[in-house]
């Protein structure tokens, strides 16, 4: 990518292409479509984050969002077969492709959480304990955001239709997890567009969130 604020012209894409899923998807006509469309809007963001990572250490930083990725899927591995990590629920189909009952894209969608919180808290003052703690706090009120919208998406489904606090409480410890390896490991990187991703997902779910309340 070339150097400067060529990167803008991504950012305005990136919030055009989630307000249009979020229109997409509450109407009816284009609902069934823009569902098909959800797993790739999440490869989209994967690639967009690839091509726009600044690193010296890069073989590092693959090895560590590599592991964070497999760490994510097999803990949900864990969750969705025993109940006992993040509480009793289920994938549907809406995340595409699976393994184990468990969507691939999901490893993944950690990996890009985690890479761009520790890429905010890294711009913040403060020790490394601070960063990973309010890090993951960040991840677990994206998780808030994302819940029910996720269930009404088919993207999974909880037990009796509670999302239970120990999801949150799983979602919390998992993230002080990832992060504080990224900090043990001193990543350092930078990427002009992973934050605004983070808060243009974390506004779609937030539109959509409060869509589902205040719908008839």
């Amino acid at each position: 990518m070339k150097k400067g604020k060529g990167h803008n012209g991504t950012i305005l894409f990136l919030l055009i292409f989630f307000i249009t899923g979020a229109v997409g998807l509450n109407l009816e006509v284009s609902r069934s479509l823009f569902l098909i469309m959800v797993p790739w809007s999440l490869v989209l963001s994967y690639l967009f984050l690839v091509a726009y990572h600044r690193s010296s250490m890069n073989a590092k930083a693959i090895l560590a969002f590599c592991i964070i990725a497999v760490l994510g899927f097999f803990v949900e591995t864990a969750g969705v077969f025993t109940g006992h990590i993040f509480g009793s629920y289920e994938y549907g189909k809406t995340l595409g492709l699976s393994l184990f009952s468990v969507p691939l894209l999901i490893g993944t969608n950690w990996a890009m959480l985690a890479y761009a919180a520790h890429l905010m808290m890294e711009r913040l003052k403060g020790s490394p304990v601070w960063k990973v703690l309010l890090g993951a706090l960040m991840m677990t009120a994206y998780d808030f955001l994302m819940e029910p919208v996720a269930v009404a998406l088919d993207m999974w489904q909880w037990k009796d239709g509670i999302i239970p606090l120990q999801n949150y409480i799983a979602w919390f410890v998992l993230s002080v997890i990832m992060l504080a390896m990224l900090q043990a490991m001193k990543l350092k990187y930078r990427n002009p567009i992973a934050i605004a991703l983070f808060v243009i997902q974390a506004l779609f779910f937030g539109i959509q969130h409060l869509i589902l309340y205040i719908r008839p």
